[in-house]
């Protein structure tokens, strides 16, 4: 007979760990303080775990975590040497914070049970969610606040269907690898699939989950399965124009914006014209400071140096995190940036299968959306980055720490 009370006594601090992770990985499709309490519990997980001299150990074996400090420091760095207000450069800088908890996590967990667990965290979590969506669609709940997203469920339509892509592939990946679950991961991502490209209005997700059918084919066939990705997504994107009116209406409203930036008609007036806007200027801005940028912070002041006696709309975010980041850190913190990224994809080569697709997966998700969107420095996807992105990459310090062993052993 199990005695509870004898195994409550016996629990250490760093139990608490895997139900942290679980709880930050659950919150993540959800309202946006959920999150926020989330990562400031996560914050004590190297204090529960102790064993300070095996924390240093793990860190230094996963280049991926160190290169987020390095990142983390860089913004640190300018801000020594921004020209923003020192307000400014502190939301900047409490913003980039988050990439902490990546190798937090790496250091913290140690445990692939938790981990897998972490990741049926997310996809219930977002099951809720997508749950929320539909019944705004068919009237059971009220429409979103924001009358241009009305089907998105807890957070915005760009953070929400990142969510959603990224939940289809790892469902997708599931129905092709779990045989004897098969039909059941195959039904979640049709479900996912429907509402990512044909309920939810957000044109981010239509474009990182055709980036991830591309990756599976990939990986089932390496570079053959490159054409057989593209014909798929075509043969998928044709049907989603036919049978959706939602989604339909984006991809038409798109071209129409780009068709009328390029005739220069009052381009500012859309979504796409201020993006294209934004990139131009950006760009502008980065010839200015182009090795070390111009400091954390200082994107809004010098986007308005470069629009000074025009009539185009001021920003404070390119919607493009590889261009704030050049802007802000010049080419040495885009360098920066794009060798961590590297380094990710390095990482999850050593990974079993199912947490190696899952990284890739994620650096698929992340790399294309910070293409329409500064998706490091937003709440809501810069957390998902960072929780996910640590608790996998927790596996490959699990993986050096016993290859260390049995060498030194």
């Amino acid at each position: 007979m199990i005695n509870y009370k004898e195994s409550l006594y016996k629990k250490s601090p760093q139990d608490l760990i895997g139900p942290l992770v679980v709880f930050a990985a659950f919150a993540l499709p959800l309202p946006t303080a959920w999150g926020s309490f989330a990562l400031a519990f996560l914050l004590t997980a190297p204090f529960l775990r102790g064993r300070w001299n095996q924390l240093w150990i793990r860190l230094r074996s996963v280049r991926a975590a160190w290169l987020a400090l390095v990142l983390l420091g860089l913004y640190a760095l300018g801000a020594a040497y921004s020209n923003a207000p020192s307000a400014q450069i502190s939301n900047f800088l409490g913003k980039y914070a988050k990439l902490l908890i990546l190798p937090i996590l790496v250091v913290s967990l140690d445990s692939e049970k938790w981990r897998r667990r972490a990741i049926g965290a997310f996809l219930i979590a977002t099951l809720l969610a997508m749950a929320v969506s539909y019944a705004r669609l068919f009237g059971l709940l009220s429409l979103f606040p924001d009358h241009n997203q009305p089907y998105a469920a807890f957070q915005n339509r760009i953070s929400f269907g990142t969510y959603l892509a990224f939940a289809t592939y790892l469902c997708t990946w599931q129905s092709i690898h779990d045989r004897s679950h098969r039909w059941i991961w195959a039904t979640t991502a049709l479900i996912f699939g429907i509402c990512v490209l044909m309920v939810n209005n957000g044109r981010t997700g239509y474009v990182i989950v055709f980036a991830l059918v591309i990756l599976l084919f990939f990986q089932k066939y390496k570079f053959k399965g490159l054409a057989l990705g593209l014909l798929t997504v075509a043969v998928i994107g044709s049907a989603v124009m036919m049978a959706s009116p939602i989604g339909r209406e984006r991809v038409v409203r798109s071209i129409q914006h780009y068709e009328t930036y390029e005739a220069g008609k009052g381009a500012t007036k859309t979504s796409t014209g201020l993006r294209l806007e934004f990139y131009k200027y950006s760009f502008k801005a980065i010839l200015k400071h182009p090795f070390f940028g111009s400091g954390t912070g200082s994107f809004p002041n010098q986007y308005a140096k470069e629009i000074a006696g025009s009539h185009d709309i001021r920003t404070s975010n390119p919607h493009n995190e590889y261009l704030l980041t050049a802007v802000q850190l010049g080419l040495l913190g885009l360098g920066v940036l794009i060798f961590w990224g590297q380094s990710i994809w390095d990482a999850a080569q050593s990974l079993p299968s199912p947490n190696k697709a899952a990284l890739e997966g994620l650096l698929v998700t992340i790399g294309v959306g910070c293409l329409f969107n500064s998706q490091l420095l937003d709440a809501g996807e810069g957390r998902f980055f960072v929780v996910i992105a640590g608790l996998l990459l927790s596996g490959v310090a699990d993986f050096k720490s016993k290859t260390h062993s049995n060498h030194t052993s």
